[in-house]
């Protein structure tokens, strides 16, 4: 799958507390978002990006997964979903 965006980031001065580079200012990179993109702009995007499934299907597929997702980390399960990261509590 190929992941298409830019990050965008902005630069933050910080002094760390601990470590080799205590006391010392340094500049770090931070990434900012621009807006938030809710659930229904989310099973908009999908759709609109050339997926053969239509806004329901996937709306309803969403809306499994997050239950079961949910299910399973309130089982005291930790769930990996692909490089989308590691869900627990």
């Amino acid at each position: 799958m190929e992941v298409k965006g830019t990050l965008k980031y902005r630069k933050v001065q910080r002094t760390p507390q601990t470590g080799e580079n205590a006391g010392k200012k340094k500049w770090y990179a931070t990434s900012v978002t621009d807006r938030e993109v809710d659930f229904e702009g989310f099973v908009s995007h999908i759709s609109d990006h050339g997926s053969p499934y239509s806004r329901g299907t996937i709306h309803g597929v969403l809306m499994d997964a997050l239950d079961h997702l949910q299910e399973l980390i309130l089982d005291g399960k930790s769930v990996r979903l692909s490089d989308l990261g590691l869900f627990s509590i």
